[in-house]
């Protein structure tokens, strides 16, 4: 099913809305993590649990989201997934303690990841691939701002326990608007049919999904890891209060939305793969020379621009590539249960991130989970080179 240009930005825009609010909801525990750890009394492994609670939910939010979008088509899920990101914001900013903060995140990460199973597969079955991939650029670069206004917040808010509930719930005012609003989309779902399971696992058949699916797992292992913890990453660098960390932090993730911007214009010229080689290789080099700094306590303003650095280069390529590659395939069949699958691999990583960091930072300090991310964007230059789109 194709519609016409204006129509298309519409719906592109609407279905893509729920990623910025996807986005703004996983940098906020980031921002709320410091002010709760210190009022609840947190212990590591407890923050690393509620760290992870969301990309855990997007694992099981992008397999079952993937699957059901192949059977049930695209405008349900849409709805659904809003409206569960709306209550979980909610119950995570009530929320009384530990436990009911880690389920509430559990749940958003299950909304937030059926997002990113479904938005990309729906705006690829708006238009051409070429078209496309401009808006899922422009989406993913959307995603930047969530995640700024999130620092944002938390910086105006202040490193209190109530700023943290406030940064926690504010998710919900962007996601309740998106209910009413999505349950005008057209469905685009033409090709699959009611597919069943056996149907949709036996598409799960190319080398090119495992390689998109690994590439989309090592890069999250430094993105999610440094975007959940971003302010606490800065606060060890000696900044003196939490409102300043959220302040520097905010700072350091803005020059994502220039970097973000490049991608748009360079994708359709150079190519997925080129830009996703080049933001894997710069990525790895800068945070490698983060963690160097941060073992020869190098001074504030050097690790902060070389961290600036190691988030421009994978804004500029694979925080973008890597959630394109399995809805860019030329093969329509189960598209969205293969999206979930490279979606849950990157989710996965977004697991692991987060929580070697912080088992990493109580043992060594923040250099060697500085080095783990290094080394996890190395590892996804690599992987990406024998890649041929």
């Amino acid at each position: 099913m194709r519609f016409s240009l204006q129509s298309t930005r519409s719906l592109a825009a609407l279905a893509g809305a729920s990623i910025l609010v996807g986005a703004y909801d996983q940098a906020a525990i980031g921002v709320a993590l410091g002010p709760l750890r210190r009022s609840w009394h947190l212990s590591s492994s407890e923050v690393a649990l509620i760290a992870s609670a969301s990309a855990a939910g997007m694992v099981v939010g992008g397999l079952v989201a993937g699957f059901l979008a192949d059977r049930c088509g695209r405008r349900r899920l849409l709805v659904v997934d809003v409206a569960l990101l709306a209550l979980a914001s909610l119950a995570a900013a009530f929320a009384p303690g530990a436990g009911v903060l880690l389920a509430a995140r559990f749940v958003g990460g299950v909304a937030v990841g059926a997002s990113y199973t479904i938005v990309f597969v729906y705006q690829r079955e708006l238009t051409s691939a070429a078209m496309s991939t401009r808006w899922m650029a422009t989406t993913l670069w959307a995603a930047n701002w969530g995640m700024l206004l999130a620092y944002g917040v938390g910086a105006v808010a202040g490193g209190t326990t109530l700023g943290a509930r406030i940064v926690l719930g504010v998710g919900a005012l962007g996601a309740l608007p998106l209910v009413a609003a999505r349950r005008r989309l057209p469905e685009t779902r033409t090709t699959d049919g009611h597919l069943s399971l056996r149907a949709s696992l036996a598409a799960l058949r190319s080398v090119r999904e495992l390689e998109a699916a690994g590439a989309w797992f090592l890069y999250q292992i430094s993105d999610q890891g440094i975007n959940v913890l971003l302010p606490i990453v800065v606060a060890s660098l000696g900044v003196v209060s939490l409102r300043s960390a959220d302040a520097t932090a905010l700072v350091v993730k803005a020059v994502t939305i220039p970097a973000s911007l490049t991608t748009i214009w360079l994708v359709g010229w150079l190519g997925r793969r080129r830009l996703q080689l080049a933001g894997f290789l710069g990525r790895a080099l800068a945070l490698g020379l983060v963690a160097v700094a941060f073992a020869l306590g190098a001074p504030l303003v050097v690790t902060v621009i070389l961290l600036a650095v190691g988030l421009a280069a994978g804004s500029m390529g694979p925080d973008k590539t890597t959630v394109m590659g399995a809805c860019l395939e030329d093969e329509p069949m189960a598209l969205a249960t293969r999206q979930g699958v490279a979606q849950t691999a990157g989710r996965l990583g977004g697991i692991v991130g987060p929580a070697a960091f912080v088992l990493l930072t109580s043992v060594g300090g923040p250099a060697p989970g500085i080095a783990l991310f290094a080394l996890s964007a190395l590892a996804g230059w690599a992987i990406t080179l024998p890649m041929t789109a």
